[in-house]
């Protein structure tokens, strides 16, 4: 199974939240590891509010899951991609929050409906 792996942080760029990106993105790339999955990209938004689709990163997850690079998309948690009610860009994208998934607080199972 290929993977990309989403992270975000909103405030601006500082030690705090780099330290708070990097600890999101190994903790996704332990998980993958984990899972067998391979890990085909890495995308990360810094300083952007979770309520907007205007982020670079998320946009290049979209785009590849798209296109067929990724068979699903890891993310901390869900508010991670995306805070509030999803938009229909998103929803049916096979996501995987990591952090809920061993909380046993994500029950919603991989869903390859794109």
């Amino acid at each position: 199974m290929k993977a990309i792996l989403y992270c975000r942080v909103d405030g601006p760029e500082n030690s705090f939240t780099l330290d708070a990106i990097l600890g999101q993105k190994d903790a996704l790339l332990a998980y993958a590891k984990a899972q067998g999955m391979e890990v085909e990209q890495i995308h990360m938004d810094i300083g952007c509010p979770g309520t907007t689709l205007e982020r670079v990163g998320l946009q290049s997850v979209i785009q590849a899951v798209r296109e067929g690079s990724a068979d699903v998309i890891l993310v901390a948690n869900r508010s991670r991609l995306f805070r509030g009610p999803l938009p229909p860009e998103l929803e049916g994208l096979p996501v995987i929050a990591v952090k809920e998934r061993k909380a046993g607080l994500d029950r919603e199972e991989v869903s390859h409906e794109h």
